[in-house]
């Protein structure tokens, strides 16, 4: 439909249509800011979520440094042990060695 059509001239059409541009701007303003908000709430809840995602993460992590701490210590231990045994079996050794060849030379 045009302006000779409605029998209306631009201007009188423009400010006929005016409430009615103005309605649909103010809906789609609503509309926007409704869509806004749930973003920045959807935004904030996946922040929040990732959050504790990570304070679990680094707990986790936490837990199993803490494990393998107590199992390497555990093995430096071990093989602490195994090597003041090796020393002091061989210190025995020699002893014994050093014995024996004193007796079988007396």
């Amino acid at each position: 439909m045009t302006v000779q059509d409605t029998g209306i001239a631009g201007g009188e059409q423009a400010a006929a249509l005016a409430p009615v541009r103005a309605h649909l701007l103010g809906a789609a303003r609503a509309e926007a800011d409704r869509i806004l908000g749930q973003a920045r709430d959807q935004a904030a809840a996946t922040l929040r979520q990732a959050r504790r995602d990570a304070e679990e993460a680094v707990r986790q992590a936490r837990e199993r440094g803490q494990a393998e701490t107590a199992t390497t210590a555990a093995a430096e231990r071990r093989r602490g042990r195994e090597q003041a045994r090796s020393i002091v079996l061989g210190a025995q050794r020699e002893t014994h060695e050093e014995l024996r060849g004193q007796v079988l030379a007396a």
